[in-house]
């Protein structure tokens, strides 16, 4: 959904990890794409002492743009505790669970990026 790929695009942006996010439809050409299919987003709300869960849950996939090739894929969850309160608690609470699924979906699309760098910068020199 868009609003999982904004929140994605604006960690990668606050994080400075890398040159620049972009989206798909745009003229620049960017080194690597970032594909998600979610499989669950969702929240369960709270029922006596169990406590409510948001919960973000997709295959991450990193794609190198110039050969097409896809270069790893992962699961990433991000959660969030989803409180008892007003009904803006749940939406509160999946927000929260994206953003923690969206670091870290960045963290690890910027180590497996680092490591296709570091392998092509290895191979050219060789």
């Amino acid at each position: 959904p868009l609003s999982i790929q904004n929140v994605v695009l604006e960690t990668f942006d606050l994080a400075g990890s890398t040159r620049a996010a972009v989206r798909a439809v745009t003229i620049a050409r960017p080194d690597y794409e970032l594909h998600f299919d979610v499989s669950a987003f969702q929240v369960t709300e709270p029922q006596g002492r169990t406590k409510g869960v948001a919960r973000i849950e997709a295959t991450a996939r990193l794609i190198e743009v110039y050969s097409g090739k896809p270069l790893a894929s992962k699961v990433i969850t991000g959660e969030a505790i989803a409180a008892r309160g007003d009904v803006t608690q749940p939406a509160r609470a999946l927000e929260q669970a994206t953003r923690n699924f969206a670091i870290k979906a960045m963290q690890w699309a910027v180590k497996e990026a680092d490591a296709d760098y570091a392998s092509k910068a290895a191979s050219a020199t060789k």
